[in-house]
């Protein structure tokens, strides 16, 4: 999982993208996410602590399967670290899921 490979805040770390400014466009669209959340753990989450973003495993709790899409094709390091990414959410890549869920 690449918040044990990197940090809980890996989303973050402009390093880890190939196009930084789909990965800006990307976390913008996060960030949007993020302002309409009220689960109970963001909730939380913003009244403990001063971080802009949650850890990413809190992050990705409420992410939408495009931006989660975007950030798994933007990663550098080709599949390495894609397949940290999908082996750590126990997902297969994106895309993938989103073809096999149309499908049925």
């Amino acid at each position: 999982m690449l918040s044990m490979g990197n940090d809980a805040f890996w989303i973050e770390n402009d390093s880890l993208f190939v196009d930084l400014t789909k990965h800006h466009a990307t976390l913008t669209k996060i960030n949007d996410e993020l302002s309409r959340s009220d689960d109970e753990f963001i909730l939380s989450f913003k009244s403990k602590y001063s971080n802009h973003f949650p850890p990413s495993f809190i992050l990705l709790e409420i992410t939408s399967f495009g931006a989660l899409s975007r950030l798994y094709d933007n990663l550098k390091s080709g599949k390495a670290k894609k397949m940290q990414l999908t082996h750590g959410l126990k997902i297969k890549p994106p895309v993938t899921t989103v073809c096999i869920m149309r499908s049925r």
